[in-house]
């Protein structure tokens, strides 16, 4: 029987059977929704602002400050994950913004192997500044087993020499998409808060899924923990609750962060995720339109 790649059925299939398969699995995840996670997933900024600065970036960075992550602060949240997890996680990715942007990120990628010898450590960049990194950066991510994934943008950056790069220090490198083009699904927010919280929360493929730490605590998308930059350059008010959220500081066990991290935080009232729409990769104009209804 001939075998076909998912690329070729969407190039072979009629758009009317395509929409039936995604109303389908569309109806199969609002049915459970997220599911209870057996281990811990953790995503964190190193960089909150970006040097690309994409169209309607879920994670606000064309918005955002100039902010990096405190290493303080990050080995604290470190060890006390640590303490409440055994330091068993499934994968910390180091993300932003872009996350080779911190100057200290030696320091981070070590950090982060000390609390958790045996988790999958993931930086995820655009690649851009990744072939002026230095050999001491190349050296600590083979050293710490750290593996780096490159987005999926049309940027003009010269794969053979990043290959040859990681090939020459043994580090694992990963274009997670390797196409000409890109887009994706835009969700804008409601600034009424009038959307259904458990249909948003069931139909977001971030939720509990895209779980960001970030001063402390985790958010279960990066749309809560970072929507601060959206109501501060546009002066909106979209209201981040002490139950959108959970303190790693005042919970006793990592059950009681798996049970919060599966069900509808409040600020899901924003989220319009029906009326999600499908958009081409470009730079961000900062246009308000493209993260709000």
């Amino acid at each position: 029987m001939r075998q076909y790649t998912k690329e070729k059925i969407k190039e072979l299939a009629p758009q009317w059977l395509l929409n039936i398969r995604k109303r389908y699995y569309a109806n199969k995840k609002y049915q459970k929704g997220p599911e209870r996670r057996n281990l811990l997933k953790i995503e964190m900024h190193l960089a909150d602002h970006c040097n690309l600065n994409c169209n309607s970036c879920s994670h606000f960075s064309p918005l955002a400050d100039e902010n990096y992550l405190n290493i303080d602060m990050f080995e604290r949240d470190c060890q006390r994950i640590a303490e409440l997890s055994s330091g068993n996680l499934e994968v910390i990715r180091f993300m932003g913004g872009e996350p080779l942007l911190h100057k200290n990120i030696i320091d981070i990628l070590n950090i982060g192997r000390k609390y958790f010898p045996d988790t999958a450590l993931d930086i995820v960049t655009n690649g851009i500044i990744l072939p002026q990194q230095t050999e001491e950066f190349w050296n600590t991510c083979r050293i710490n087993n750290i593996q780096i994934h490159i987005s999926n943008y049309p940027l003009k950056i010269n794969q053979d020499e990043i290959n040859s790069l990681a090939e020459q220090h043994n580090v694992k490198v990963i274009f997670l998409n390797n196409k000409t083009g890109l887009h994706w699904n835009n969700m804008r927010l409601d600034v009424n808060g009038g959307q259904n919280i458990e249909e948003s929360f069931k139909l977001c493929s971030q939720s509990n899924f895209c779980i960001n730490l970030y001063e402390g605590k985790l958010f279960t998308c990066p749309t809560i923990a970072y929507v601060k930059y959206l109501n501060k350059y546009f002066k909106e008010n979209f209201i981040v609750t002490n139950d959108d959220y959970i303190d790693i500081y005042k919970v006793k066990n990592i059950d009681e962060i798996l049970d919060f991290l599966c069900k509808p935080p409040p600020f899901c009232k924003y989220c319009n995720i029906k009326n999600q729409r499908k958009i081409d990769w470009n730079v961000s104009n900062k246009d308000r339109n493209e993260w709000i209804e």
